[in-house]
């Protein structure tokens, strides 16, 4: 892709450029923007300013248009959630950007530097959105130690150019980031200080990386105090000069060491199924086919707690000129039946959705993104299996009162788990539950899965949830859901769990369900449900166990109940490694029939 790299001056911006050019993307222009009046710098929210008037030299580092633009704007908007604000500093990077974009209408991405800080993050997602561009965050989430680490050692030098936290003074600046490693590692071990200085502890200045054709060189420098204390920054006036040694570096040159793309302990459960694959890899039977999925009559309602599932949602008839119509007359349907309780689609918290073939999903999203464009949409999960009596859609979704609830809702590429590709949230935690969308084993750095390689798939996208259940801090597994298009895949995929909850000591039922089709030719969507707190801590589970009975999901998320007794039977199979295929079956309203059971091998004589 084209790139605008969004530059401060700071490591960070910059770093996460050599990692642009190292994916392959073609870095076109900079863009920065600036205090106004001829401020040394300026208290903002989103952006470093210290060091601005050294970043008209950037440009003749890099050989590349600089776009800058004045911060008018102050943070007026101060939520993590942003929405467009008159005379909000966001407004400024929008027009920004906007100026940009018009220099260069094919530009596709921005550049950030982005590392922890949700403020900042979607904020530049934001604007990004309202620009049809791509952030690219690809420091988001790193481990600072190593982060810092590597940054060292790719040959990018930067030095200290503002001090703000306990144990840094006036003599750290100016020091480079390899001179001040041993000291931020020390600190970070006495006050939890942020080796990368994501809590504001120092801001650096890149003098010069592996992109730089010329490097900068400080002179007559001096300290300027910027409140009591320490709290002091760099004062500089610079110069480039040559690097007779340098060479143009081509795109997709490895500039920083390569991310793992999967932790240690999911590395392990890979490498152990691989070791063994053959046993999860026999293609002699004939594979099961996807039982169509019933569409009854009626639509399933049902309160609990403070929770109201909806499901068997349906058009109102089966007659549409289009597929579109047809969406269009369900959300509808939707919108009434979320009215009667005095709801509307931002109640949602959790949306399932079947249509007939993946050749509708494009279709399907376009009419979806009409009645959930808002910001923090509900976590979502798709699939595609034949239905019945002639429809081609139906949806099942949990609603509640959206006081309290707390959303994950991350649009930018990095290292860390898939970015949005659609109007849906990573999750939604609500009255103590938390909703993880459907996980994918795309590649996250480049949105494209791994190519014949299900083992890794199916690790990957368990990952992806795990991460996401980790950001939302949500600590007990409640159920998970397994959708799997190939019949043979059962073992593999119960194979992977049971390692694992085992490394992890969880105890949480899982379910496979066989489906034809999954988003992106995908061969395994894990869905995860999560609460904060255990079975001891009723209070935060009450919404959502009551008595030791889940609102468990079926193939399709009905959340109709499922009673303890298929819940130990559940957990039994799983202990004897069983490859358990469940039918999709919806909205049964009686927990003993919820789901219908068919079994590859073993077991028949239960049902």
């Amino acid at each position: 892709m084209k790139v605008v790299g969004l530059i401060s001056g700071g490591k960070d911006s910059c770093y996460n450029l050599m990692h642009c050019v190292s994916l392959g993307h073609e870095v076109i222009a900079l863009g920065n923007l600036y205090p106004a009046g001829g401020k040394d710098e300026i208290d903002s929210f989103m952006y470093q300013s210290v060091g601005h008037d050294i970043i008209p030299l950037y440009a003749e580092c890099l050989n590349l248009p600089l776009y800058r633009e004045e911060i008018r704007g102050s943070s007026i908007d101060q939520s993590l959630d942003y929405t467009y604000t008159i005379n909000d500093e966001t407004e400024d990077l929008y027009r920004l950007l906007k100026r940009v974009l018009e220099c260069h209408p094919d530009l596709e991405a921005v550049s950030t530097g982005a590392i922890l800080s949700t403020y900042q993050r979607t904020r530049v997602e934001h604007v990004c959105k309202r620009l049809g561009l791509i952030s690219l965050s690809y420091l988001w989430q790193m481990e600072q130690t190593k982060l810092l680490d590597d940054m060292i050692q790719s040959g990018l030098q930067a030095v200290l150019i503002k001090v703000a936290a306990i144990g840094l003074t006036r003599k750290d600046l100016n020091k480079t980031l390899g001179e001040m490693q041993q000291k931020l590692m020390s600190l970070k071990s006495k006050f939890d200080l942020h080796p990368c200085g994501e809590g504001g502890e120092y801001e650096t200045l890149v003098l010069d990386c592996p992109l730089f054709q010329k490097k900068i060189v400080l002179t007559d420098t001096h300290i300027v105090e910027h409140s009591s204390g320490e709290v002091c920054y760099l004062k500089a006036i610079a110069h480039v000069e040559e690097k007779p040694d340098w060479k143009p570096v081509s795109l997709g040159t490895p500039l920083v060491p390569k991310e793992a793309l999967l932790e240690d302990y999911f590395q392990s459960i890979y490498e152990k199924i691989l070791n063994d694959y053959e046993e999860y890899d026999n293609y002699e039977e004939e594979p099961v086919q996807p039982v169509p999925i019933p569409i009854r009559k009626h639509i399933f309602k049902q309160k609990k707690g403070p929770f109201l599932v909806l499901g068997n949602v349906i058009p109102k008839s089966t007659k549409f000129d289009s597929f579109e119509e047809e969406a269009n007359s369900l959300f509808q349907n939707l919108e009434g039946l979320l009215a009667e309780h005095s709801y509307t689609t931002k109640n949602v918290c959790f949306i399932f959705i079947a249509v007939s073939s993946m050749s509708l999903f494009s279709s399907l999203n376009g009419v979806y993104q009409t009645y959930f464009n808002f910001i923090n949409p509900p976590s979502r999960s798709c699939i595609a299996s034949p239905l019945s009596n002639g429809h081609r859609i139906t949806l099942t979704c949990i609603a509640a009162d959206p006081a309290g609830k707390q959303t994950l809702h991350i649009q930018g590429q990095s290292y860390w788990a898939p970015a949005n590709i659609g109007p849906y949230s990573q999750s939604n935690s609500i009255h103590g539950v938390t909703f993880i969308s459907g996980q994918i084993g795309l590649i996250p750095s480049v949105m494209d899965l791994q190519p014949q390689d299900t083992v890794l798939e199916a690790v990957l996208s368990l990952q992806h949830s795990v991460r996401v259940a980790t950001a939302m801090k949500a600590s007990h597994y409640v159920t998970c859901l397994a959708y799997i298009k190939d019949s043979r895949d059962a073992s593999l995929i119960n194979k992977i769990w049971t390692d694992f909850t085992e490394l992890k000591n969880i105890d949480c039922p899982l379910s496979i369900a066989l489906v034809e089709e999954l988003p992106r030719n995908a061969s395994v969507e894990w869905q995860v449900l999560c609460c904060n707190g255990s079975e001891d801590e009723p209070a935060p589970l009450s919404a959502i166990i009551t008595n030791k009975t889940l609102i468990g999901s079926d193939a399709a998320w009905t959340t109709a109940l499922l009673d303890r007794k298929a819940l130990q039977l559940e957990s039994s199979f799983a202990h004897h490694q069983s490859p358990v295929l469940y039918s999709l079956v919806l909205n049964s309203p009686s927990s003993s029939k919820l789901l219908q059971i068919r079994f590859r091998n073993r077991f028949p004589e239960n049902f």
